[in-house]
């Protein structure tokens, strides 16, 4: 079901419920403009986790609402795994068919097994369904986790292999699959049958079990196991294991290939898992050259962080500040991301030092997730583009990325990803062939000032072929589209005209606040973005209040069904008296500037950490992680434990032998 439909059921459900956009966002724990934006089919449908906290609030069938947003129960989609009962419900037949489907062996020895089976290497598979082969590689060895749906399916295509087994072992379900189980009687059906066959199975397992208890020899040889396991277990206990990570880097989408003087676009995502409490303060980030990455590097220096849950925003850097090309970054948060304070502790690849823990002590502020006591797994999700020198060395180049988690940058993690070639432009790729041609490129036209037809450079999907800029007739408001980015209007149809003009009737300022300059009003027919795009207002410093900061200046769009101004995450550059933001949809916009709070005398102290404008109440400060102590080293308790496992093991044949002599 697409996104209107489940938004429109979504506030159908609300409604009846009798709660408002706000109540329901409070109990959810979301946003209640991400909210907004769901019911009016601005956004997808949430994750499966949130679907289930709206179910509960609502009071109504968390199932109903999955198969609404095209999703599945958990326990259905593990009921599934089987092949026979599949083939059961596309036959329309309720009975399960004897036989199971294989499910032992994961995902990336079959798919290995099934490449070699077909005499293909690993590049010859990848360069026909369109990825790297150093990401099948991955993904055959299971240092990745199975591809997308649209991947699987291409993957079974080439080799010529059934689809329905290879989207199972990757914990996917066919689509014709989740049409069938909007029936709510098959779900029911599925979920009888799964429990009726596991209650045969453990009655049977247990007489079987009490059966050979009854057996004396059995019964000393399992104490004799049960002892061998718990000498083991309490030896490797003893060896100290490794903690698990509690920040990691992934790079998911990272071209194996690139031009020099061409713009290169990946993606970057730091993780935050549930062992870590608010440890990301900033975010730094290099391109580098391989062979002489002390010459050839792009530095990237704070990155743009959103201040809140399911947002975005984006920064832009020029070559001069990176020192290595034009880099524009578009950052988008995770559920339950927060900006908080407290004491805290994270476990990664320490920056130099190697893996270990870095202690942040004190109530020290930093990002990460603001839930169930500030501990959980969030992540925040970076698109870069950059656009690398033309006159950069062809070769290998990797992406290296820093978390700070203080403000003196003592405490830094990273994260280096694969690497990837620049290769350099050839000579004919400077010759454009266009309409007819003609060596000039189609350009956008400007019709008037504020109105702009970019008919010529949007494919009839709704994708911009290449790069557009849009401005207001007075030049304050700029929008930038990239390439690749993809927009279509109201009724579905590619955008092709984009007009900005002054609202001269703006809709009143929020309370305790008020708008600074001109409101912008931009429309392109209702269209929406598949990637944000980039709105830069400037601002004139002589209109902002008495005792108002440039930096507590924010961009809000009006939201027309609510009544009320949004805010959204934005930079604010006091240099070029500019506000920038990512947006994925147009309205009306305008700068918001908070009303100036009276100054109370107070004994001047010195900030223990700056804070920001987006800040949220601070959560409960939690007891800080204690840093692991040296101790015994790991060798000696692991022959310590070797040596009980060999003496307990003596002593329990000793006592078998004498008993049974």
């Amino acid at each position: 079901m697409g996104k209107m439909e489940f938004g429109s059921s979504l506030k159908n459900l609300r409604e009846q419920a009798g709660l408002s956009q706000r109540q329901i966002a409070s109990k959810v724990g979301i946003d209640f403009t991400y909210l907004s934006k769901i019911e009016n089919g601005v956004m997808p449908p949430p994750s499966q986790e949130v679907i289930l906290k709206l179910a509960e609030a609502l009071n109504c069938d968390s199932d109903e609402l999955l198969t609404l947003a095209g999703k599945i129960p958990s326990d259905i989609a593990r009921i599934l795994k089987n092949k026979d009962i599949l083939q059961s419900l596309r036959a329309g037949s309720g009975k399960k068919k004897t036989g199971s489907t294989n499910t032992g062996d994961s995902f990336s020895k079959i798919l290995r097994g099934l490449r070699e089976k077909a005499g293909l290497s690993q590049s010859e598979l990848a360069s026909r369904i369109g990825i790297s082969f150093t990401y099948l590689s991955k993904i055959e060895t299971g240092a990745k986790p199975p591809p997308s749906e649209k991947i699987i399916l291409k993957l079974t295509a080439a080799l010529n292999c059934d689809s329905d087994e290879l989207l199972n072992l990757s914990g996917k379900l066919p689509r014709d699959i989740v049409q069938i189980l909007g029936n709510q009687e098959i779900r029911q059906s599925l979920r009888a049958g799964a429990v009726k066959k596991t209650g045969v199975a453990r009655k049977s397992k247990g007489v079987g079990i009490m059966k050979h208890l009854v057996n004396g020899k059995v019964l000393a040889r399992a104490a004799l196991a049960i002892v061998l396991v718990f000498a083991v277990a309490a030896s490797l206990w003893f060896a100290a294991p490794i903690p698990v990570r509690a920040l990691t880097f992934s790079y998911p989408s990272l071209p194996p290939t690139g031009t020099l003087g061409d713009s290169y676009t990946f993606q970057v995502t730091v993780n935050v898992e549930t062992q870590d409490l608010l440890p990301i303060y900033s975010i730094d980030l290099e391109i580098r050259n391989q062979v002489s990455p002390g010459i050839f590097t792009a530095t990237v220096i704070a990155l743009p962080i959103p201040g809140a849950a399911l947002s975005s925003t984006s920064k832009s850097y020029t070559p001069a500040q990176t020192g290595g090309g034009e880099v524009i970054a578009i950052a988008n948060s995770a559920y339950g991301w927060v900006w908080g304070s407290g004491s805290r502790s994270g476990y990664g690849y320490r920056d130099p030092e190697g893996l270990g823990y870095h202690t942040i002590g004190g109530t020290t502020f930093g990002y990460g997730y603001g839930y169930n006591s500030n501990r959980g797994v969030t992540s925040i999700t970076y698109t870069i583009t950059w656009i690398p020198p033309s006159a950069w060395p062809e070769g290998n180049y990797n992406i290296r990325t820093f978390v700070y988690g203080d403000a003196a940058k003592t405490k830094k993690w990273s994260g280096t990803s694969s690497t990837f070639s620049l290769s350099a432009a050839d000579d004919d790729d400077d010759v454009i062939i266009g309409v007819g041609g003609a060596g000039t490129p189609p350009a956008p036209v400007v019709v008037e000032p504020g109105v702009v037809d970019v008919s010529s450079v949007v494919g009839t999907d709704g994708t911009f072929t290449q790069d557009v800029t849009v401005e207001s007739a007075d030049g304050s408001l700029t929008i930038s589209i990239e390439a690749g980015n993809s927009g279509t209007t109201a009724d579905g149809s590619a955008v092709s005209i984009i007009t900005i003009t002054e609202v001269t009737d703006p809709p009143p300022a929020p309370a305790d606040a008020s708008i600074i300059g001109i409101t912008y009003d931009i429309d392109a027919g209702g269209a929406t973005f598949e990637n944000p795009v980039t709105i830069t207002l400037t601002y004139d410093p002589t209109n902002l209040p008495a005792g108002v900061n440039e930096e507590d200046l924010t961009l809000a769009w009006w939201d027309e069904v609510t009544e009320e101004w949004v805010t959204i995450p934005t930079v604010v550059d006091p240099v070029t008296n500019t506000l920038t933001a990512g947006i994925i949809h147009f309205s009306k916009y305008a700068i918001i500037a908070p009303e100036a709070e009276e100054e109370e005398p107070t004994t001047p102290t010195t900030p223990t950490e700056p804070t920001t404008p987006t800040e949220p109440t601070t959560p409960t400060e939690p007891t800080p992680a204690e840093e692991p102590t040296a101790g015994i080293a790991g060798w000696v308790w692991l022959i310590i434990g070797i040596a009980a496992v060999i003496v307990t093991g003596g002593i329990v044949w000793w006592v078998l032998k004498r008993r049974t002599a």
